[in-house]
Protein backbone atom coordinates (compact mmCIF):
# COMPACT_ATOMS: atom_id res chain seq x y z
CA UNK A 1 0.00 0.00 0.00
CA UNK A 2 1.21 3.37 -0.88
CA UNK A 3 1.13 6.14 1.77
CA UNK A 4 -0.65 9.18 0.23
CA UNK A 5 2.72 11.26 1.05
CA UNK A 6 3.96 8.82 -2.08
CA UNK A 7 0.90 8.52 -4.16
CA UNK A 8 1.05 12.47 -4.51
CA UNK A 9 4.18 12.00 -6.18
CA UNK A 10 4.07 8.94 -7.89
CA UNK A 11 3.45 10.90 -11.07
CA UNK A 12 7.21 11.79 -10.94
CA UNK A 13 8.69 7.98 -10.53
CA UNK A 14 8.70 7.97 -14.06
CA UNK A 15 10.21 10.68 -16.62
CA UNK A 16 8.43 9.65 -19.56
CA UNK A 17 5.55 10.75 -17.75
CA UNK A 18 5.86 14.52 -17.26
CA UNK A 19 7.54 17.33 -18.53
CA UNK A 20 9.27 20.33 -17.47
CA UNK A 21 8.72 23.90 -18.69
CA UNK A 22 11.93 26.15 -18.20
CA UNK A 23 10.05 29.14 -19.30
CA UNK A 24 7.62 28.86 -16.74
CA UNK A 25 8.76 26.75 -14.00
CA UNK A 26 5.93 24.14 -14.21
CA UNK A 27 5.38 20.71 -15.15
CA UNK A 28 2.80 19.17 -16.92
CA UNK A 29 1.72 15.15 -17.20
CA UNK A 30 1.62 13.62 -20.59
CA UNK A 31 -1.35 12.55 -22.73
CA UNK A 32 0.41 8.82 -22.51
CA UNK A 33 1.34 8.56 -19.07
CA UNK A 34 -0.98 5.95 -17.15
CA UNK A 35 -4.18 6.84 -15.39
CA UNK A 36 -2.56 6.44 -12.06
CA UNK A 37 0.03 8.98 -12.62
CA UNK A 38 -2.38 11.41 -14.39
CA UNK A 39 -4.19 11.34 -10.97
CA UNK A 40 -1.37 11.77 -8.62
CA UNK A 41 -0.54 14.49 -10.75
CA UNK A 42 -3.83 16.06 -10.14
CA UNK A 43 -3.56 15.51 -6.85
CA UNK A 44 -0.20 17.45 -6.63
CA UNK A 45 -1.77 20.09 -8.64
CA UNK A 46 -4.63 20.90 -5.83
CA UNK A 47 -2.32 20.77 -3.09
CA UNK A 48 -1.18 23.89 -4.18
CA UNK A 49 1.95 22.69 -6.04
CA UNK A 50 2.70 24.03 -9.62
CA UNK A 51 2.57 27.55 -9.55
Amino acid sequence: MITSNKEILYWRTNKDWYVFDEKTGTFSIKDDAPQRAKDSFELWKSKGFNK
